[in-house]
């Protein structure tokens, strides 16, 4: 490889996509004012079974635009859950939910990525005050609505 291509491989400006969760996802301050790292967790399972592992093919692949990551990535993160069969069943629902809004709203990226992490906070049991994080305008239904339409979406065991 000479100087030129390493160059070009060096600068290349492509997509990134996570192949794995950071060792330090973030920080805290408790209520005595103290910062803290959280960290990731520890691998909790050897491994997913080979149904588990082409329906987390099949997520990877809808989310492809509002959550991109390898799927090395995001079997990492289920292996590291502590029932991963049901994180999995959490997420198949809100994809079902995400595909069924994005295919009637004209969303960006950006807005995609939004829309898909207000379902992920509903899932874990978030409500009204999440109205205001909705793309606006993009012809998707009142908050209230799309928690129904998630409710219904886990209940049924819905997949996409």
């Amino acid at each position: 490889m000479g100087l030129r291509d390493w160059l070009k491989t060096l600068f290349r400006r492509e997509p990134e996509v996570r192949d794995r969760l950071p060792e330090v996802l973030g920080h805290v301050t408790d209520v005595q004012g103290q910062r803290h790292e959280l960290h990731r967790g520890w691998i909790k399972h050897v491994s997913l079974s080979p149904e588990q592992l082409q329906r987390v093919a099949r997520l990877r692949a809808a989310l492809a635009e509002a959550y991109p990551m390898t799927l090395d990535g995001w079997v990492d993160g289920f292996l590291r859950d502590a029932d991963p069969e049901l994180e999995i069943q959490i997420i198949e629902a809100c994809v079902s939910v995400y595909q069924r809004l994005a295919s009637v709203a004209s969303l960006s990226p950006p807005e995609k990525k939004r829309l898909y992490s207000v379902l992920c906070v509903l899932s874990a049991g978030g409500g009204p005050e999440l109205a205001t994080s909705l793309p606006a305008g993009r012809g998707l239904p009142d908050i209230e609505e799309i928690a129904r339409m998630y409710r219904e979406a886990y209940q049924s065991g819905s997949r996409p």
